[in-house]
């Protein structure tokens, strides 16, 4: 929603379940649940409209991201990067979070997160 036009784009995301049932990635919460664990990768790439914006451009962005479920345990992370041409006014973006919780009953599941960016 920040960009400029696009020319063209093209997106793509793998999720991948090395372990558990796909209806455990429904939610981040876990309760009495067996080991589930769920990476996923995606990517975009664009190309600004030149008739709009003056400045021919590429721009793209990547993310790596995973969910951990087991008994009242659930964590997740991700990483994710942004590249758009510095002749263009836009710099490089780089962040990610952490996140862990603990549920202690079906209703509550306190958690804690880190995130960064820059």
């Amino acid at each position: 929603f920040a960009q400029a036009d696009a020319e063209w784009a093209l997106t793509g995301r793998v999720d991948v379940k090395p372990v558990g049932d796909w209806k455990q990635a429904a939610d981040v919460v876990a309760w009495e649940d067996d080991l589930a664990v769920f990476i996923g990768a995606a990517a975009h790439w664009e190309q600004t409209d030149e008739d709009a914006t003056l400045v021919d451009e590429d721009y793209w962005v990547a993310t790596v991201d995973a969910l951990v479920k087991t008994g009242p345990v659930a964590a997740q992370g991700a990483v994710f990067y942004a590249d758009g041409e510095e002749d263009a006014g836009a710099d490089d973006a780089f962040g990610g979070f952490v996140e862990g919780g603990f549920s202690v009953s079906k209703q509550l599941q306190p958690f804690a997160r880190w995130e960064y960016l820059d």
